[in-house]
Parts: C-alpha cells; structure tokens; sequence
C-alpha cells in the first residue's frame, strides 16, 4: 500500500488526484472520526480548541479532511511563532 500524501492545489489542500477512491473515503471518514470524538468533548479548558475546530468545518462543507488539516496546522504555525519568538 503506498503512502499518498495530499498537495496543494488551486482550490486548496486535500484534492483526490493520485488517490484511490478508496484512500479518499478512508481518509475522509478516519478525519470525519477524529473531529467527532473532539467535538464530543466537554472540559471547559478544551472550548476553545473545539470552537476553532468548528470554525475549520464550516469552510470546508463535506471536507472533513481539509478542515482537519487546518485546524492542526493552525496549532503548528502558533507553536512555531511562539517558539521562535
């Protein structure tokens, strides 16, 4: 099984091109999983991580994929500026 890795392209992060169907569907429903069980949580310290996440779902409808990369991309580039500032 090759490791496919997404790319940018002209309408964002996540296009299927060089993916099976099946790898896009595995994909989408493993990122669809993980930001339920986020969303699910209910520690108050968690709120704004859940807020933010969901912000990352409504611009990407149907996308669970891209709206997961954003949300933890978001969290890297932060702890990047903090770390070199």
């Amino acid at each position: 099984m090759s490791n496919v890795l997404p790319f940018r392209t002209r309408s964002g992060w996540g296009s299927d091109y060089g993916t099976s169907g099946n790898q896009a569907i595995t994909l989408r429903s493993q990122s669809q999983e993980i930001i339920d069980e986020i969303l699910q949580g209910t520690a108050p310290e968690e709120e704004r991580v859940r807020n933010r996440l969901l912000l990352c779902v409504a611009r990407h409808p149907g996308r669970p994929e891209e709206a997961l990369l954003e949300h933890l991309m978001f969290g890297r580039e932060r702890h990047l500026k903090i770390v070199v500032a």
